[in-house]
């Protein structure tokens, strides 16, 4: 009788894993997931904020925010997530704009983007700096000479 119910059970554990996934799927063939499960991927490891201006070592290939990065730079050569030596002299060698990233942070949670831009926007009338509206990084991006 046990080997019965074992392969039972062994037959009804997929269809209890199809039941898990068909809840998360609407009926517009849509995939939800937590957001709190992207989380870690789309938060920067220094500020703890969504990634903003996303910028990826290529070294270890961890991402943090433009100004946050920048500024580790400044008292440190090493990846502040893994310690990895990003560079003797030159670490922006291997610091590359991420624009894949900030696209997908974007389409997730738009209203980071529109903050954001709010925020920037009123730094530069606070400060009365000319400039452009801020641009939002495309991975298309091309640096013009």
């Amino acid at each position: 009788m046990e080997s019965k119910n074992n392969a039972t059970n062994s037959t009804n554990q997929p269809d209890t894993k199809k039941q898990l996934f068909s809840r998360c799927i609407d009926e517009n063939n849509m995939l939800w997931i937590p957001i709190q499960s992207v989380n870690p991927h789309i938060i920067c490891g220094l500020c703890q904020g969504y990634l903003y201006e996303a910028c990826t070592i290529t070294e270890c290939m961890h991402s943090f925010c433009k100004n946050c990065i920048v500024k580790h730079l400044e008292r440190s050569l090493n990846c502040p997530m893994c310690a990895i030596l990003i560079h003797p002299t030159d670490p922006f060698v291997h610091i590359r704009l991420d624009g894949l990233l900030q696209d997908i942070v974007y389409a997730l949670l738009p209203h980071v983007e529109k903050e954001e831009l709010k925020r920037e926007r009123a730094y530069y009338e606070k400060h009365n700096k000319q400039s452009d509206v801020p641009r939002r990084i495309h991975s298309t991006n091309v640096v013009q000479k």
